[in-house]
């Protein structure tokens, strides 16, 4: 019995320390991100940085994840919840599981200029906000321009469509 208590004693008091600037199971680790508003006409303002999740960010800016070896699940656990209207990822190494993104944020804008989006288009048609899209220098085929549902804007700077992609875009009443 003994034995017993004297177990129990040590195996209570052997707490495991956690390393220093772990995070705990189940909670999101804070992500560096730089916010920018979009101007009319075309500039960009560049607001600072936030750390994501956590603090607040004014609906109307959007945000670029500063630490490019994340996924991009790994962005949207960032930014779950948070009332960000666009996210760039232009040049990013990797923009698989796009659909994330759009079920963590309402996305309105986003960029994914000078990026491979063969294949992931097509998970763009789960943002049901987002009216705009950037794909300049982009790696894109026409298969995957098929799958979105219409914008408002899509900026194609550099990018090849080809003719089934442009035959699409000319039926999207409300592209400028």
């Amino acid at each position: 019995m003994r034995r017993a208590v004297l177990f129990t004693v040590l195996l209570l008091g052997c707490r495991t320390a956690k390393p220093p600037g772990a995070t705990p199971l189940g909670t999101v680790a804070p992500t560096e991100f730089a916010v920018f508003e979009r101007l009319p006409g075309g500039g960009v303002i560049e607001h600072g940085l936030v750390s994501l999740p956590g603090a607040p960010v004014q609906r109307g800016l959007f945000v670029r994840p500063l630490d490019e070896s994340l996924d991009v699940a790994a962005i949207a656990r960032a930014l779950k919840g948070s009332n960000v209207s666009g996210v760039s990822l232009a040049g990013w190494p990797r923009v698989d599981a796009l659909s994330t993104l759009c079920e963590s944020v309402p996305l309105e804008w986003l960029d994914l200029s000078r990026t491979n989006v063969v294949g992931v288009l097509r998970d763009l048609s789960k943002c049901s906000q987002l009216n705009a899209l950037v794909i300049d220098q982009a790696r894109v085929t026409d298969e995957s321009l098929v799958t979105l549902k219409p914008l408002r804007s899509l900026d194609a700077r550099e990018t090849a469509l080809g003719d089934a992609a442009l035959a699409v875009l000319s039926t999207w009443p409300a592209l400028e």
